[in-house]
């Protein structure tokens, strides 16, 4: 029976712990604990996950749909690891199950029994023919010569299909000096490529293959081909998938992000209700995120602080709207929140207006998108942390991006603000003892602030109370003294 560990675990992992201990007794461990077990299985899972993930791409570049084990093979041999060998096996395994004691079926590969009688008296194969290097004439005197190893030259009938009509509905294949005057590839028409042009212009998704040509000319016998001449062969050009909207999608989408950022609050709830609740967006989806990021780089450059704010809460209800998939967008939806976070200026006046509560609210939205999606397999909640390190680390960094930061790793929770906040608490101190000028100082306040409000009780907890003010002072600089009172 699974353990309550295993049952909590089982939703994000496909690695059973349990097959953990069956291959830690097999090595010879009797005493493996439940969290050492599940500990390697999590492993093994992200593991699994990256190979097979960077399988796909080998396979995507073979123009493959199905993962082979050559594609694993070569993830291997990227990464300096020697690839097992044998198991290149092109049909499915046959695989046999019986019952196991305490309820469960063990699966196995049944084996095939082999003669090794008649197996020794087969003939051994033949060798194969060695590999050699053979020099033949591609072109003599701006003529190619018939011979095997150069491709078959074009027949004379093929200059004929450029002056046959198009059917309906499909383009006429032009000769190879139309083609090369024009600078298109031979076979397509001038009229494709409008049609080509006017489809994706149509909506912003790209599919997967932008055209497809399909010969439409049949063949004939040798016996017709020799008394008639031969059929012109026509491309046809398929028109661009699409995912467009309907004329009732796309006046929603202008309602909804018109009610979103304009002037009237009640409108404005309305829409905002509608984003959160209403279960038939996936399809505006993808128009309303790229609304959002447009929008935040826009208004970033115009320092446009109400916009910001509303922008910021279409992904705050978005979040909040359990019938959408947003996991396939966050390379939209993260640099939007960071902007809003560690933007240097995001308002026209950074001393009086209040930037303050927008990186706090960007903060909360930049938590949950972490709490919600982050995994073993994306890393995600991992980059965030190595951004927010790496900008605190910086010499001189700008207090208001500063101030973002902070917020940002005490929303992470509070193991990312004691091994990521607290060693950099010195650092912190001494950039707020060499502020200078009216900006600075409004935002060392701010920061100060922040800080003297949220450290002092996970101090309480990490530390003992039995240290002293001249320990505090030592281990948090100026602001030890703070912290300690």
């Amino acid at each position: 029976m699974a353990s309550s560990a295993e049952q909590q675990q089982s939703g994000r992992s496909c690695v059973a712990a349990q097959s953990m201990r069956c291959l830690a007794e097999m090595c010879g461990i009797a005493s493996l604990s439940e969290e050492a077990c599940q500990l390697l299985a999590d492993q093994a899972d992200f593991r699994l996950r990256t190979l097979i993930q960077q399988g796909l791409k080998f396979a995507r570049h073979g123009k493959r749909r199905r993962l082979r084990s050559a594609d694993l093979a070569a993830v291997l041999r990227q990464r300096r690891i020697e690839p097992p060998y044998a198991y290149e096996y092109a049909a499915a395994l046959p695989m046999q199950s019986v019952q196991a004691p305490g309820g469960k079926r063990l699966f196995f590969q049944e084996s095939e029994e082999v003669d090794l009688i008649e197996l020794a008296s087969q003939p051994l194969p033949r060798l194969p023919v060695g590999a050699c290097l053979k020099a033949h004439w591609l072109c003599i005197d701006g003529c190619q010569p018939a011979i095997a190893e150069n491709p078959p030259p074009r027949p004379a009938t093929s200059s004929a299909a450029a002056a046959a009509p198009a059917a309906p509905g499909a383009a006429a294949v032009t000769g190879a000096a139309a083609s090369s005057a024009s600078g298109v590839e031979p076979g397509v028409g001038s009229a494709a490529l409008a049609s080509l042009s006017t489809s994706a212009a149509a909506g912003p998704m790209r599919p997967r293959s932008l055209w497809e040509l399909t010969v439409l000319g049949g063949r004939q016998s040798a016996r017709s081909a020799a008394a008639a001449p031969r059929e012109p062969e026509v491309a046809r050009l398929r028109d661009v998938v699409c995912h467009e909207l309907s004329r009732e999608q796309q006046m929603f989408f202008r309602e909804i992000s018109e009610a979103c950022v304009g002037s009237q609050e009640d409108r404005r709830t309305e829409a905002l209700q509608s984003l959160a609740t209403d279960s038939g967006l996936q399809q505006i989806l993808p128009r309303l995120i790229v609304f959002v990021a447009e929008g935040v780089r826009v208004n970033s450059l115009t320092n446009n602080l109400a916009l910001l704010i509303y922008l910021m809460r279409i992904l705050q209800f978005l979040l909040q709207n359990p019938h959408l998939q947003l996991e396939r967008y966050l390379h939209l939806i993260l640099p939007s929140i960071l902007t809003c976070v560690l933007g240097k200026q995001l308002c026209q006046r950074p001393e009086t207006d209040n930037h303050w509560a927008l990186r706090d609210f960007s903060a909360k939205q930049l938590g949950a998108v972490c709490s919600k999606f982050a995994s073993p397999s994306n890393q995600l909640y991992a980059r965030v942390c190595r951004l927010l390190v790496d900008y605190m680390a910086r010499p001189r960094p700008h207090l208001a991006s500063l101030y973002g930061c902070i917020v940002c790793t005490l929303e992470l929770g509070q193991d990312a603000a004691a091994n990521l906040l607290l060693p950099a608490v010195p650092r912190l101190s001494q950039r707020l003892d060499a502020a200078h000028g009216r900006l600075d100082s409004v935002s060392a306040s701010h920061i100060r602030r922040k800080l003297l409000d949220q450290l002092p009780p996970l101090l309480r907890s990490l530390r003992g109370p039995r240290d002293s003010l001249d320990e505090y002072l030592r281990d948090y600089g100026s602001l030890g003294g703070e912290l300690f009172s």
